[in-house]
């Protein structure tokens, strides 16, 4: 029959046990991928025999049970969505602020340079027989093709950098694959027929965030709690991550068919869904097109000018 000084002992250090884990919890709140761990108490049995029937009955104290981390696939599901939904939106917005800066009337952009040339045009109608109109008509239509030039370069910047960025973008996505597959192989690894380490899952769970962030994908889980990714919101998608096994994806540009990800299986697509490969081949696709019409519109004005004066 266990003494209380034994009873008491084995309660003492499973007290002091659950401390440390409350301790762990308190050191790591501003630790990034940290997820709060719980400690649960079991009783300690007594031996079920005739003999020792007694001590069966009252028990031999309590130990520390298993230490469980606030884990729930269904809400890691909804936070890495949202992660997506969020990084999408906020890289269109911030793209489509920096268009639009360039592109607003300001003084002596492309809009007053075009109206000022117009203005020109009127003043040598009105007055034919004078030089004077007709020089300043000259320096309006040189201002307007210089102004042409200056939007022109500045737009065909501002896509230079978001292509870079998608680039960026796509090999950081990479090596973040290229981590969970390592993570995965020390999953497999870990512990087997036990449960894996929790600082090994917290690192696993900051992955696939990472990874959200930058694209939509579809996760799941394998026996020993490795990830299973996959392109898209669906189950069905393209495979990006199984196991130790890594598809890389690449991404092309080009002037007339756009942007175009590819990924090492042969298969290729234009759009993704959400994050931020999202939102920046979005405002990508938006730029191309202000370029198209910016081209349409300097084309619009030769012609038209050159038929007018054709006609005298």
């Amino acid at each position: 029959m266990p003494s209380l000084l034994d009873i008491g002992k084995s309660a003492v250090n499973a007290q002091r046990n659950a401390l440390n884990v409350t301790g762990q919890n308190i050191a790591n709140v501003n630790t990034e991928g940290y997820r709060r761990r719980d400690a649960s108490m079991l009783e300690v049995s007594g031996a079920q025999s005739d003999l020792a029937s007694k001590s069966a009955q009252i028990g031999l104290g309590v130990n520390l049970g298993e230490v469980r981390r606030a884990f729930n696939a269904y809400l890691a599901s909804s936070t890495n969505t949202a992660e997506s939904k969020f990084e999408s939106a906020s890289r269109f917005v911030q793209s489509m602020a920096r268009l639009e800066n360039l592109i607003l009337p300001t003084e002596g952009d492309l809009s007053e340079q075009i109206t000022a040339f117009f203005s020109s045009l009127s003043d040598v109608s009105a007055n034919p027989g004078d030089l004077a109109p007709r020089t300043a008509a000259i320096e309006k239509a040189s201002g307007l093709t210089n102004a042409f030039n200056v939007t022109s370069q500045m737009i065909t910047d501002l896509r230079a950098q978001l292509r870079q960025t998608i680039d960026d973008e796509v090999q950081e996505l990479n090596r973040l694959f290229e981590s969970a597959a390592a993570v995965n192989g020390r999953l497999r690894a870990s512990n087997i027929g036990a449960a894996p380490p929790n600082a090994l899952l917290d690192e696993r769970d900051r992955l696939a965030t990472e990874i959200s962030k930058r694209v939509m994908v579809s996760i799941d889980y394998g026996r020993r709690h490795e990830l299973e990714i996959r392109l898209g919101r669906f189950a069905n998608g393209p495979t990006l991550l199984e196991g130790e096994n890594v598809n890389k994806l690449f991404v092309t540009h080009n002037d007339r068919s756009g942007s175009i990800f590819n990924l090492g299986s042969g298969a290729r697509f234009k759009n993704v869904d959400d994050g931020s490969l999202k939102g920046l081949s979005d405002s990508l696709a938006i730029l191309e097109s202000t370029v198209e019409r910016l081209d349409a519109l300097a084309g619009r004005v030769v012609s038209e000018l050159n038929a007018l004066h054709v006609s005298g």
